[in-house]
């Protein structure tokens, strides 16, 4: 049998950008009746603004999604990566997914609080760090953009992770600041809590095709792909 062109799919692997994002926003709404009314009607804008930032992609490329430094194996002398281990969660992942990026450089307050007992400037020192890991990828466009706005990628998937923490301002303010980058794949919703945002100009995906809006493949170890680049969205395994 030959395995030349046989490429393994693990179980529960993502093939859909939607299907990924609709899966980060799985977590219980909690508080009293009126509580609970006034998130979930905060949940369901979240869900009609959602399209705007999902970046439909035919290619997905394997991400560890548990990058932190315990899970990481370097040579103490010269800080040589030996090795990565962990990978129970690894799994395929749409190119804009937070998940790709190592967890101790993605969340800034997080470092600033580790490490300012060993850093004069722990800000400083996280944006050297991100500098170092970004020159990693130079040849690599589409991963550079992505990196390059790590924090507004972060700021918006902790709302999706976490609906307890939503407001509409929030989300507006996070909407606002990617919009602000062109990291938005479509115009938002007619939503009077948008409208300030909606007459701005429609962004343009960066490293997108000029005939689907589909972001072309760039990034990291592909696994699945459609048999042409303009297909958008992924079928669902």
């Amino acid at each position: 049998m030959d395995l030349t062109n046989v490429i393994l799919i693990p179980l529960n692997c993502f093939v859909s950008a939607t299907r990924h994002r609709l899966s980060l926003s799985s977590k219980p709404i909690y508080g009293n009746p009126e509580e609970k009314k006034e998130k979930n009607l905060v949940h369901l804008h979240f869900g009609l603004a959602l399209p705007s930032y999902i970046i439909k992609s035919s290619v997905f490329y394997l991400a560890h999604t548990d990058l932190s430094i315990s899970n990481l194996l370097v040579d103490p002398s010269d800080g040589t990566l030996l090795g990565i281990i962990d990978w129970e969660f690894a799994n395929t992942l749409p190119p804009q997914a937070v998940e790709h990026y190592p967890s101790f450089l993605g969340n800034r307050a997080e470092f600033v609080k580790h490490y300012e007992r060993f850093f004069d400037d722990p800000t400083a020192e996280l944006e050297d760090w991100r500098a170092h890991y970004n020159k990693q990828f130079i040849d690599e466009p589409t991963i550079s953009v992505f990196n390059d706005r790590i924090d507004l990628i972060s700021n918006f998937e902790h709302l999706l992770r976490y609906p307890n923490e939503r407001t509409l301002r929030k989300i507006a303010d996070a909407l606002e600041a990617l919009q602000s980058v062109n990291a938005l794949s479509e115009p938002l919703p007619d939503l009077p809590w948008l409208s300030h945002l909606r007459q701005k100009p429609p962004p343009v995906p960066t490293n997108a095709c000029s005939l689907c809006g589909s972001l072309l493949p760039r990034m990291g170890l592909l696994l699945v792909s459609s048999d042409a680049d303009c297909e958008g969205d992924s079928t669902p395994v």
